[in-house]
């Protein structure tokens, strides 16, 4: 079996069965923030922490500034340039076509002195600019720079600047003559950015075109792959209460540990308020509890639990987190819960004012992050409620069948007064009533619920 070398980023370690072959040298091209320094870095860190020396040959951005941002993203490159593993070469010369051949002398000296087994190039497209046209290109690039990487034997990243709306990557032959091509792009979607890694080509790997979407995080780059995670765990016995009596009956008991939960109906219905006293009850249960909005301040939560139950320690243990999802991806906001969730071990988890997400989403993006939720949370046997805008019997199929549970509530006019009502639409593993409830709600924060 050929030998691996991974890059840092696990789930792309996955995915090429164990990263790049040794000896490869692979194009990232990119559009510009997209991350392609980073990625850069991050598998010659990978080689770093495990004894391989690596260089970076700076081409287009001076030491100083490197070194800087690459420390402010968790990459300690002094701890091993100290130790004489790392190397940076400042190339910013190198852009003069008379230049080029003394450049390969340099690299190749540093390469043989430092015994580097990893080498990034940023940015072949700052050479290619320096010479006269596409035949030099493809010759300087296959016949010098990539003939003499691998001839040194190491596995080397040659970066590529992509402009937007340019799907040719420098002078159309890069490509062609690498064995590998990663592209990163920076898109854009329905107002939200999301960064995407598309593998184009990998040599000695059984792939299928894929992207992944990413997030650049403390520690590097982090992709996330495609929504569709298999259901897995399963819906415990214990039961989960709301606190309110005559729900809890309705539920013959409350909800199993480890379902997930829709509570829907109008605005104005009484969700957030529902919601507040499932993760009061939890509290009072000594259980670990987070609490996600879309829609309300983290203060104005706080402001209704207080009122609900007056013992601090007791709604003060509940985490609540406002998140604005406006400027995120599903998979980078995916990613974010997942951290919370992660960081916090909650054994309820509520997720107020889904529908502000469904505003932002496309239908099919929505639907799939809210469906990756609600198995993940039943992986974990984390008991997950969400909140939702819309009219019971009336909602998208797709979703629903994501729910082990639905409660509905109703808001109409009758008369001069408002009319509330609660039931049980669906609750997989239990035997519910099918009663139809009147609702209402005191100042004080009390939820009543009779016939």
């Amino acid at each position: 079996m050929s030998e691996r070398v991974r890059t840092g980023i696990k789930t792309l370690d996955d995915f090429l069965e164990g990263g790049f072959l040794k000896k490869q040298v692979i194009l990232l091209a990119g559009n510009p923030g997209t991350g392609k320094t980073t990625f850069g870095t991050q598998f010659l860190y990978e080689g770093l922490k495990n004894g391989e020396p690596g260089i970076f040959v700076g081409i287009v951005e001076p030491k100083e500034d490197y070194m800087s941002y690459m420390k402010s993203l968790g990459f300690d490159l002094e701890k091993f340039e100290r130790k004489g593993m790392f190397t940076f070469i400042e190339a910013l010369t190198v852009k003069q076509p008379y230049l080029t051949d003394v450049f390969i002398d340099v690299l190749l000296k540093a390469i043989r002195e430092t015994n580097a087994k990893r080498v990034v190039i940023d940015s072949i497209t700052a050479i290619s600019l320096a010479l006269n046209d596409q035949k030099e290109v493809r010759s300087f690039i296959h016949n010098t720079l990539v003939r003499a990487l691998k001839m040194m034997g190491v596995t080397g990243i040659v970066i590529a600047d992509l402009p937007y709306n340019v799907d040719v990557i420098g002078y159309g032959v890069e490509e062609f003559v690498l064995d590998g091509v990663i592209v990163l792009k920076k898109e854009m979607h329905r107002g939200v950015p999301r960064r995407r890694l598309y593998i184009e080509k990998m040599r000695g790997s059984k792939i299928h075109s894929i992207r992944f979407d990413f997030i650049i995080d403390s520690g590097g780059i982090v992709l996330i792959p495609p929504f569709g995670l298999s259901p897995s765990g399963k819906i415990g016995e214990r039961k989960v209460p709301f606190g309110i009596a005559e729900l809890d009956a309705l539920l013959d008991g409350g909800l199993r540990s480890g379902t997930s939960t829709m509570l829907l109906g109008p605005s104005g219905s009484g969700k957030t308020i529902i919601s507040l006293k499932f993760a009061l009850t939890g509290a009072l249960f000594k259980e670990s509890v987070l609490y996600i909005s879309f829609e309300e301040s983290v203060e104005q939560l706080q402001g209704y639990l207080k009122k609900m139950c007056a013992q601090e320690d007791v709604f003060g243990t509940i985490k609540v987190f406002s998140q604005t999802p406006l400027s995120l991806s599903p998979y980078e906001l995916i990613f974010d819960i997942k951290k919370l969730i992660e960081n916090n071990n909650p054994e309820r988890v509520v997720l107020d004012g889904a529908t502000a997400l469904r505003n932002i989403y496309s239908s099919d993006d929505f639907s799939e992050f809210i469906r990756y939720l609600c198995f993940w949370c039943k992986s974990k046997n984390i008991t997950l409620l969400v909140t939702k805008i819309g009219e019971p019997f009336k909602e998208d199929g797709s979703l629903s069948t994501a729910f082990d549970n639905i409660i509905g509530l109703w808001l109409y006019k009758e008369g001069d007064k408002l009319i509330r009502k609660i039931g049980t639409l669906k609750a997989r593993g239990t035997l519910v009533k099918s009663d139809l409830k009147s609702l209402d709600f005191r100042e004080s924060g009390q939820i009543i619920i009779s016939d």
